[in-house]
């Protein structure tokens, strides 16, 4: 029972956090609007822009940095030198780092 309400907890959060995410890019598309009659908002758009390309640059980093990892793992696939229990631990790595990658290639596609 505990870990269905904190499953359920869990499912509130993703569901508030995409409404904030909505929220704020809803906030960008009137603030740019907005922009274009008032000089003063221009620079509050400017900072927006620089801190939304500081928060993209860094999941792009941390896709390849994944991607990196990943290639790693395929040198150890193949390696022959690698045991069983090598090969078992880098299977279970690769499906978990593929999924990271999916979640932060999803994020990257709800920044554009």
């Amino acid at each position: 029972m505990d870990l269905a309400n904190r499953d359920k907890a869990i499912q509130k959060i993703v569901i508030e956090l995409e409404n904030k995410r909505q929220l704020l890019k809803n906030k960008y598309k009137s603030l740019h609007n907005a922009a274009a009659d008032n000089e003063l908002l221009k620079d509050v758009l400017e900072d927006y822009l620089t801190y939304y390309d500081t928060i993209k640059n860094e999941k792009i980093q941390q896709y390849n940095a994944l991607n990196k990892t990943l290639e790693h793992i395929d040198s150890i696939s193949v390696d022959p030198k690698s045991d069983e229990s090598m090969l078992y631990n880098s299977k279970i790595d690769y499906k978990e780092i593929t999924h990271e990658m999916e979640r932060i290639k999803s994020d990257i596609a709800k920044m554009e």
